[in-house]
């Protein structure tokens, strides 16, 4: 699993074909998961390797999958342990559902234009990651005014359309 982790940070140059041992470190996270919720360990070490994981995420090959994974991870333990219900029932979760068409259409065009605008203006990395959050906050702030000024309504509309029932 080490060896796995240093692969993926390319602290080691080391590959073979068909050889997925840079990649062994996901598959661990799924064997961690089932231990913990079969109470084989306990949970902090599932949160251990989270953590692990994250940090190493910073210097990786494969950070967007390792985020998936750690997203993934962290769901599928949730859900094992049933928390999924606590998880999902914070407000600002369910704002997100309530929003998540209007968020669904207008991120990738107001979010990208934002993140492009401010690549123009720097390019280090904790810009990037200032440039990200900020993406994520105007898109949601998007699809808050597009979902009131739109989708809303249009629900609305909706539930007083009655559709008459064809006979076969």
């Amino acid at each position: 699993m080490l060896l796995s982790i240093i692969l993926n940070i390319g602290w080691l140059n080391y590959k073979i074909p068909g050889f997925f041992l840079s990649h062994w470190y996901m598959f661990f996270m799924g064997v961690i998961i089932w231990w913990t919720l079969k109470s084989q360990i306990i949970s902090f070490w599932f949160w251990l390797y989270i953590f692990l994981i994250a940090v190493t995420t910073t210097t990786s090959q494969y950070k967007v999958q390792s985020i998936a994974i750690l997203l993934i991870s962290i769901i599928i333990y949730l859900a094992g342990k049933k928390d999924m219900y606590n998880l999902l029932n914070i407000k600002f979760i369910q704002y997100l559902g309530k929003i998540s068409y209007s968020l669904y259409l207008i991120h990738a065009v107001i979010g990208m234009k934002f993140i492009n605008i401010g690549y123009r203006i720097n390019h280090s990395q904790v810009f990037s990651i200032i440039l990200f959050f900020g993406a994520f906050i105007v898109s949601i702030l998007s699809a808050h005014i597009m979902y009131i000024s739109i989708e809303k309504y249009s629900l609305k509309f909706t539930k007083t359309i009655k559709l008459k029932a064809k006979n076969i």
